[in-house]
């Protein structure tokens, strides 16, 4: 999938990708966005596929790499584990939008 491969500019805002990403005919999507909290979750300290609301339980949170997303995820003690997670496994593009798949 790796929609980095067709996007700049990517960032995460509470929970939601947003990036810039090229469609078929080289214009880009200026406002693509994905809201990761409906496929992300945190299971112990720890950031995975088919979860939910991940950025309800994260602090520090950011891209590495354009792809990577890193966070402080909490566990259920209580402290904290740094995590992190490559969007590009699961995140493509279509013709300019962002979608799971």
């Amino acid at each position: 999938m790796s929609f980095s491969l067709s996007a700049n500019n990517s960032q995460i805002k509470e929970g939601h990708l947003h990036a810039h990403v090229r469609r078929i005919d080289g214009s880009w999507n200026e406002d693509a966005k994905l809201n990761l909290d409906h496929h992300i979750g945190n299971n112990n300290g720890v950031l995975e596929w088919g979860g939910q609301n991940f950025s309800q339980s994260v602090q520090n949170v950011h891209l590495r790499d354009g792809h990577i997303l890193e966070a402080d995820a909490r566990r259920v003690d209580g402290s904290w584990n740094r995590t992190s997670i490559n969007l590009n496994e699961k995140i493509g593009n279509n013709n300019g939008e962002l979608v799971h798949g």
